[in-house]
């Protein structure tokens, strides 16, 4: 929980998330133990070799009836500009159409967030447009950017390993 927090400490995090600030061990602390949600999965991104803490990527927003769920993810400082945001949403998203049985993922990104938004086109994501005013975000409205994947839009016939390394 310690490697949360002081992930959580980077201004770029508290800017772009909805993560408290200032984010302290026992934010980090309630997160790790929290009841799972019917309708969310949170999960921490590892390095493989060493188990350092890189990011995290989640569903949020899990709409069965819908079969649909909003992607959300971020980078820890010192994993940034390696491709972890995008493998980690690789990976996911074949899980989240099969195992869920969702026809659609989407993300939002703060209309000048063009990191993340970056990260869901080389995902695959397609952008479909700005949403005005569309939510409260620390005291500001925000204009978001969303975007959309699909089940039929995954590459065929690849493991989640080898599309990690796209």
């Amino acid at each position: 929980m310690p490697s949360i927090t002081a992930a959580c400490q980077d201004s770029e995090i508290a800017r772009w998330t909805r993560i408290p600030s200032p984010y302290t061990l026992a934010h980090a602390t309630a997160w790790v133990e929290a009841k799972p949600e019917e309708n969310a999965v949170s999960l921490l991104v590892l390095d493989a070799a060493t188990e350092q803490l890189l990011g995290a990527v989640g569903l949020v927003a899990i709409e069965r009836e819908q079969a649909r769920a909003a992607v959300g993810f971020w980078t820890a400082a010192w994993a940034r500009r390696r491709g972890v945001a995008a493998g980690a949403i690789r990976l996911l998203a074949p899980w989240a159409f099969e195992a869920l049985a969702l026809a659609r993922l989407q993300a939002f990104a703060h209309e000048v967030n063009h990191g993340s938004q970056r990260t869901l086109e080389r995902v695959g994501f397609t952008r479909e447009g700005i949403l005005r005013s569309y939510g409260e975000v620390k005291g500001e409205r925000w204009d978001m950017a969303v975007f959309s994947l699909l089940a039929e839009e995954l590459p065929q016939g690849k493991s989640s390993a080898s599309r990690l390394s796209e």
